[in-house]
């Protein structure tokens, strides 16, 4: 029978209840009104099928899991109770929740949320196939005074619950949690509503994980794809710097070499000359591949920190000690101001590297017989340093890119220095590893002021 085959029926019903009322016989009368009664049960509980029916093919059109579970949440209201719907899943020994929607303004249970099945009251539910009504939180919490997930529920502001399990091929996958802030919203009429269609919603939800898996599997698979197209980039870039920027350096102490080998007669100072260029085409070269791994070690996620609690200031001090002699060959004076007993946890290696990238960076781009400032400054539990320049200094538009690979400033070193483009690179991502930021902008008065900042140690560390 087909649906407006019983919608004729109900009509017909309806129409015989309204011609035996004019019967005069109160028997007959009180056996049209019980029919009458009957019949319009009948209609309200086909009605409600007709609902529940096209409400379970609508849900089954969702494509992702968030989908499915939103269709549920707007359509359900004329035949359920909620404030509040959640979705768990079954993962292994536990339950999850993976999806949770509410009026309330503060969701107390959130997703992610998750518990073994044996600590709950929940297998007990999957035992008997049937769904579950709590009418009271309050009470049961009471008498279940750990269970963690009826106490965030209450503080949500809800009162009682339907619990309904779904399962597919007689297999247990999860559960719907229909929520109400009234006391005693639920009842058995409730359970045989959801009972109805407990299969349609099974299969729409399942089915809306496995697609929302297959996506996500595909956009990780995607991201990956990205991420190493970029690092074949990274590396055909590294190939090519280290073709170029290696071969001028080794040409030069080769013919240095060949100068020194020919030329028994040189004077000492020529021979110190040529010496003195063989070591600082070696120093470069050395730096060079140095910075080259570390840019390899940084991509591959090797970077490990050493941490240890540093006196920042004693750090900063040694390192401007050392690059004050290379500034005096330019007469720029490097002065510091510091923090005593500053502390912080670091691995003193890198940290040491950052600061001797940022005080050689202002030495090699400040004009001859300028000067470079350090200084270290605490504030809300964080401790900046600053190294100010006077330097021709850097456009906003290109300051974010001075800190990825390869990137140098479009200003001159003034002595004739070389630069890799990778310093900053590398340093940038070490003071990441430390929870910290790095950037650059105008100096006070004039130049660049690099900066970085990293939380103070605890008293404790």
């Amino acid at each position: 029978m087909d649906q407006s085959d019983l919608e004729s029926r109900i009509r017909r019903v309806e129409a015989l209840c309204a011609t035996v009322q004019s019967d005069p016989s109160s028997e007959t009368r009180q056996l049209a009104q019980e029919i009458g009664e009957l019949a319009a049960q009948v209609d309200g509980t086909f009605r409600d099928l007709v609902a529940l029916d096209r409400l379970a093919t609508t849900v089954g059109r969702g494509v992702l899991l968030e989908d499915v579970l939103n269709d549920i949440y707007d359509g359900f209201r004329d035949v359920l109770p909620y404030d509040r719907i959640g979705f768990a899943l079954i993962v292994g020994d536990s339950v999850t929740a993976r999806w949770a929607r509410s009026d309330n303004r503060d969701v107390g249970l959130l997703v992610g949320y998750s518990v073994p099945l044996d600590t709950t009251s929940l297998g007990e539910i999957l035992i008997s196939r049937n769904p579950r009504i709590i009418n009271d939180l309050d009470a049961y919490l009471v008498h279940n005074p750990t269970s963690e997930s009826t106490r965030l529920l209450l503080d949500e502001g809800v009162r009682s619950s339907l619990t309904c399990p779904l399962v597919i091929d007689d297999a247990p996958v999860g559960f719907l949690f229909f929520s109400s802030n009234d006391a005693g919203a639920y009842s058995d009429i409730h359970i045989r509503t959801f009972v109805r269609i407990a299969d349609q919603l099974a299969g729409a939800i399942e089915k809306g994980r496995l697609t929302s898996e297959l996506a996500d599997r595909a956009d990780s698979i995607e991201s990956q794809n990205r991420e190493l197209l970029r690092l074949n980039e990274v590396k055909n870039t590294f190939i090519g710097m280290a073709s170029h920027d290696l071969r001028s350096p080794l040409a030069t102490i080769q013919m240095t070499a060949d100068l020194l080998e020919a030329a028994d007669h040189l004077a000492p100072d020529e021979r110190r000359m040529f010496i003195r260029d063989i070591k600082q085409q070696a120093g470069y070269m050395l730096s060079l591949v140095n910075e080259l791994l570390d840019v390899a070690q940084i991509e591959s996620g090797k970077l490990d920190l050493d941490l240890e609690s540093i006196e920042l200031d004693a750090l900063i001090s040694a390192a401007v000690t050392r690059h004050g002699y290379l500034a005096a060959a330019k007469e720029i004076e490097v002065e510091h101001s510091g923090a005593s007993g500053t502390q912080v946890e670091a691995d003193r290696t890198r940290l040491r590297q950052v600061i001797d990238n940022l005080l050689s960076n202002a030495v090699k781009y400040s004009p001859f017989g300028s000067r470079v400032s350090v200084a270290v400054r605490i504030e809300d539990g964080r401790v900046q340093v600053t190294v100010d320049d006077e330097g021709p200094g850097v456009p906003e538009k290109d300051r974010a890119r001075l800190f990825e690979y390869f990137e140098t400033a479009h200003a001159q070193p003034t002595g004739g220095e070389s630069s890799t483009g990778l310093g900053l690179a590398i340093a940038r991502r070490i003071i990441d590893a430390h929870s910290g930021s790095i950037g650059v902008t105008d100096a006070p008065s004039t130049g660049s002021r690099f900066w970085f900042e990293l939380p103070l140690a605890s008293p404790t560390g």
